[in-house]
């Protein structure tokens, strides 16, 4: 939930002052340098793409064997076989205007996506989707945590460390990672690190040291 005052539409005609025929009112600007801002231009676009990619599987094979004399007996076993699997995953974006909000303090802000495509150019069949998000209004002082499917970057606590951290019991494979400890007043953009890179090195390895 968003506790914050709303700022700018997304919507690539509102925030330019468009009329009818997509021409700039300058008298309805809420600033003069927004006429050609075109940074919401694909504010209500709609991005359909669908991956294609190979993964390869396991499955149980019955298998005879021939026993006896003259092979007049047989033998079944289930045997263990790779082969390989086409999969397809939507990765279609829906993007909507919204109003931007205007962020007072600490507080979360969801992304509002203001961009999204893919390369033009498809190299060894991989597609690569370019999407840009907007958090608020305005500048802000930094950037604390990000949270992505619900679980934050920075662990909550120790015991969150020790489960989900860098060099505690973090499996890579299914669980969201996260660094340092929050507990300790670790932050993404917290002065005791330079940099997001450095602050992943720093809170990895000395958050519980």
């Amino acid at each position: 939930m968003r506790r914050c005052l709303s700022g700018r539409s997304t919507n690539n005609a509102s925030h330019r002052a468009l009329n009818s025929k997509g021409v700039v009112q300058p008298a309805a600007l809420l600033k003069p340098q927004y006429a050609y801002d075109l940074g919401f231009l694909h504010g209500d676009v709609a991005l359909s793409t669908i991956a294609h990619y190979v993964t390869t599987e396991t499955k149980q094979e019955m298998r005879s064997k021939k026993k006896g004399l003259f092979g007049m007996r047989k033998s079944y076993s289930l045997v263990d076989t790779e082969y390989s699997k086409a999969n397809e995953v939507d990765l279609s974006i829906d993007i909507q205007s919204e109003k931007l909000p205007v962020i007072y303090g600490v507080q979360f802000a969801e992304p509002i996506t203001v961009f999204a495509d893919t390369n033009k150019v498809i190299a060894g069949g991989n597609t690569t989707i370019y999407r840009i998000d907007a958090l608020c209004e305005g500048e802000v002082q930094g950037i604390y945590d990000i949270q992505i499917e619900e679980q934050p970057l920075i662990c909550s606590s120790g015991p969150d460390f020790d489960e989900r951290g860098v060099g505690g019991g973090a499996n890579s494979e299914t669980d969201i990672v996260c660094f340092g400890n929050a507990t300790r007043g670790h932050t993404i953009g917290s002065k005791e690190y330079s940099g997001y890179i450095r602050s992943i090195l720093i809170a990895s390895g000395n958050a519980f040291g």
